[in-house]
């Protein structure tokens, strides 16, 4: 189960200041791998 999970999400930290003001430097996100953007994603 772990292994699914580990190639499913990843975590992720925001570096810099491209998106602000809804991320800023150093948030970290965890994120899903492996499937289409829909309107009102975040894509990394």
């Amino acid at each position: 189960m772990r292994s699914w999970l580990c190639r499913r999400w990843r975590l992720v930290v925001v570096r810099g200041h491209s998106m602000a003001p809804t991320l800023r430097d150093g948030d970290r996100l965890v994120v899903r791998v492996g499937r289409g953007p829909t309107p009102g994603d975040l894509v990394v």
